[in-house]
């Protein structure tokens, strides 16, 4: 017999079920996973790029997170510090963060106070004076007495400041350490050297480049000094790694970064990688003069006036080794501009705008009537403090007027 159990109707029946159950496909689990997997991904695409439109979207307004009372006025000045400020007057210093906390105050007697920052560290000198002062970031402080009148000073990150001097005759750079101590001296004379027009001190606090105006004959020449203090600079006469002359005065010099150095013209930025000695890379030429640059240690913002109807001025941004990253022109009279971030801000008294480096907006608005003197980046990218006669107050970009 063909089937050993049940009767021949019923094991048809088995055999029918067996063989419909058989001609289901065999992948149909499979499928449901694939579609499974392929629906939650659609949903994580979607969510991505509502998350990333989100980020991206402009800001179109800003709100309040904190303000106070400012006392303002003459021999009154305020320096961005951490993401804060520092308040310099006669009597002392105090540095305040966002929300207004006190990280530390000095108390000093000074005619002319003037102050650096590098990161945590603070330097204060009376310029005109035979002192200064050196702070590491927690108001302890270190107070250099120096052998003549203080003419600029430059802070590092690793805590190093310059001091230029002058006794009336020559010329003197010494470099003091956060306490104090000397690290290194360099004397000019002005007869031979020339007359000095700016200094930078690089991050580490081990190179120096300096700007001398030099008269030769009839003529007057600029010349670009580059110093070293460290090991490379002990193979050198005088820790001079290189000097640069030029047929024009060089009004300023500025470390961007730890190995790159921008010389300033009228209408020309020149810049130098100086890892070891120094090379100058790359020139920039415009045809028209300059009337601000902005450095920062990322880069640097040139704004040149603008010969075309209805456009003052035309700005552009270059990263610390001399390449274009921006580009763009302004019909608005402008007070100033520098790297927010990521990204461009360019202000005057009454507006900010803020544009990526593509030429996008970020934020285009307005004070609501108030009168800013100074705008302060407060870390983050959507993060400000605004100076106005009498208040200061942090604000937060916002996406939506809530």
């Amino acid at each position: 017999m063909p089937f050993e159990n049940g009767t021949e109707e019923e094991n048809n029946e088995t055999v029918r079920i067996v063989k419909k159950h058989a001609d289901k496909p065999p992948f149909r689990k499979l499928y449901i996973v694939i579609g499974a997997v392929v629906l939650a991904a659609a949903l994580l695409v979607i969510a991505g790029v509502l998350i990333y439109n989100r980020i991206t979207a402009p800001y179109i307004a800003y709100k309040v997170v904190y303000t106070e009372d400012l006392v303002t006025g003459e021999g009154i000045d305020f320096v961005p510090y951490a993401d804060g400020y520092i308040r310099v007057t006669r009597d002392g210093a105090e540095a305040v963060d966002s929300d207004g906390l006190r990280l530390w105050n000095v108390s000093y007697s000074m005619n002319n106070p003037y102050v650096v920052v590098s990161g945590k560290y603070a330097s204060i000198a009376d310029i005109g004076g035979t002192f200064c002062y050196v702070t590491d970031g927690s108001g302890t402080l270190s107070k250099v007495e120096l052998p003549c009148r203080v003419e600029e000073i430059e802070c590092s990150l690793a805590g190093v400041t310059a001091i230029r001097m002058n006794d009336g005759s020559d010329d003197y750079i010494r470099l003091v350490a956060v306490d104090g101590t000397r690290v290194a001296e360099i004397k000019t004379v002005e007869a031979k050297d020339g007359f000095p027009v700016d200094i930078s001190l690089s991050a580490d606090g081990k190179k120096l480049v300096t700007s001398y105006l030099v008269i030769n004959g009839d003529k007057s020449e600029g010349w670009i000094t580059f110093y070293n203090f460290g090991n490379v600079g002990k193979n050198h006469v005088n820790n001079i790694t290189g000097i640069f002359k030029y047929e024009t005065v060089v009004p300023a010099v500025k470390f961007i970064g730890k190995n790159n150095v921008c010389a300033f013209f009228d209408q020309e930025l020149k810049f130098f990688s100086v890892s070891e000695v120094p090379e100058e890379k790359v020139t920039r030429t415009f045809d028209t003069y300059l009337i601000g640059v902005y450095p920062s240690d990322t880069g640097v913002i040139a704004m040149q006036s603008s010969k075309t109807d209805g456009i003052l001025s035309h700005t552009t941004a270059f990263d610390a080794a001399g390449n274009v990253i921006f580009e763009g022109s302004s019909g608005n009279e402008l007070k100033g501009a520098m790297f927010f971030g990521k990204n461009l801000m360019f202000y005057n008294e009454y507006a900010c705008q803020i544009l990526d480096r593509n030429g996008g907006v970020v934020f285009n608005g307005n004070f609501n009537g108030a009168r800013v003197f100074k705008i302060v980046p407060s870390g983050g990218r959507d993060k400000m403090l605004l100076f106005e006669d009498g208040k200061i107050s942090t604000i937060r970009l916002t996406k939506d007027n809530k």
